[in-house]
């Protein structure tokens, strides 16, 4: 653990969640709340990622950069290095650079790199070069085709046996996502019990080994 970079991000998440507010490159202010995960879902999330031992993380949706911190205190609590890849075209456009400022504050820069692209050009180009991830957090396009084509990349960049994490479970299209992984590719829903913060998400455990299909194969979802 690397104190002084926890501390850091600590520190970040207290002020953002005190003041309900976060800067950014402009220096106006944009509001947590209606668009961040609560303090609570965020600890979850740290939970998440420490329980699995993650040496690196694939974030889609960079947004506040608030799931970037809260997944980065979770590798921190078990080693000191870590990389990281978060990924958002509309993150000068449409967020004042808000993420890439918290990332900053929080002291990350060094550890998270960042593409200003859409997730379905990067994904299947990580994906030839044979990247591999530890943990997937898919919190970009909520549309149900682009959380379906995030979803279907994160199955080909995952560790075998790691979690993939969909953000946003009360939004419809985000569960049909996840009902079309386990039900035709395999992947185990491990998420939190309803009523408890870690609920918002959708955990899902991809195999040991991706099930090989018949041409024909389909499994109504």
């Amino acid at each position: 653990m690397e104190p002084a970079l926890t501390d850091r991000c600590a520190s970040v998440l207290a002020e953002a969640y005190e003041s309900k507010k976060l800067v950014g490159r402009s220096g106006t202010s944009i509001d947590v709340f209606p668009t961040g995960m609560t303090r609570a879902s965020g600890d979850a999330l740290t939970d998440l990622i420490a329980n699995e031992k993650a040496a690196n993380f694939l974030e889609v949706g960079l947004g506040l950069g608030l799931s970037t911190v809260f997944l980065s205190l979770g590798i921190l609590r078990h080693r000191e290095k870590f990389d990281a890849l978060t990924l958002d075209p509309f993150q000068e456009r449409d967020w004042d650079s808000v993420g890439l400022e918290t990332i900053g504050r929080a002291g990350l820069t060094e550890r998270v790199k960042f593409e200003k692209q859409y997730s379905e050009y990067v994904l299947p180009r990580l994906a030839e070069a044979g990247a591999i991830f530890d943990f997937i957090f898919v919190d970009g396009g909520h549309l149900f085709d682009n959380a379906f084509v995030d979803t279907f990349y994160a199955t080909r960049l995952a560790r075998p046996g790691s979690l993939i994490v969909l953000d946003d479970r009360w939004m419809s299209a985000v569960q049909r996502v996840a009902a079309f992984f386990t039900s035709n590719i395999g992947l185990v829903d491990e998420s939190a019990a309803k009523g408890t913060p870690g609920h918002r998400f959708i955990c899902l455990r991809v195999p040991q080994d991706l099930p090989t299909r018949k041409w024909d194969h389909y499994v109504a979802f």
